[in-house]
C-alpha cells in the first residue's frame, strides 16, 4: 500500500489516504509517484488548490510519515513536526532550542 499527504498552500498536512501499490505502476511495471497523485486529485475532489506527495509509512523516505498536523519541508523533501517554539532550528533531522 501507498501512502499519499494532501498539502495545504501553507505546506500543512490536512489528509493523507492510501492507494494500491498496483495502481501506481506505469506502463513498463514500475511505480511512479505522478500516477498516484493523478488518482489522489479524481478520488478528492476538493483537494483541487491542494498538492499531494508521496509518504513513507516507514519513515524511509522524506524523513518521516506525513501524518495530519504536518508540514512538508519542500526545500528538504521532508515530513516534520512544525516548529515547537519561535527561534528553534532544524539542525540534522530534529528542532533545537536556540542556545
Amino acid at each position: 500500500m501507498a501512502h499519499f499527504a494532501e498539502i495545504d498552500t501553507n505546506n500543512n498536512v490536512i489528509n493523507v489516504i492510501v492507494i494500491n501499490d498496483e495502481d501506481l505502476l506505469n506502463d513498463k511495471g514500475i511505480a511512479d509517484e505522478t500516477l498516484g497523485v493523478t488518482l489522489c486529485h479524481q478520488l478528492v475532489a476538493s483537494s483541487i488548490n491542494n498538492r499531494w506527495v508521496q509518504t513513507s509509512y516507514s519513515g524511509s523516505f522524506r524523513g518521516n510519515f506525513g501524518s495530519i498536523g504536518m508540514e512538508y519541508d519542500e526545500t528538504l523533501d521532508i515530513f516534520r513536526e512544525h516548529m515547537p517554539l519561535i527561534d528553534w532550528t532544524w539542525v540534522d533531522g530534529a528542532w533545537k532550542a536556540p542556545d
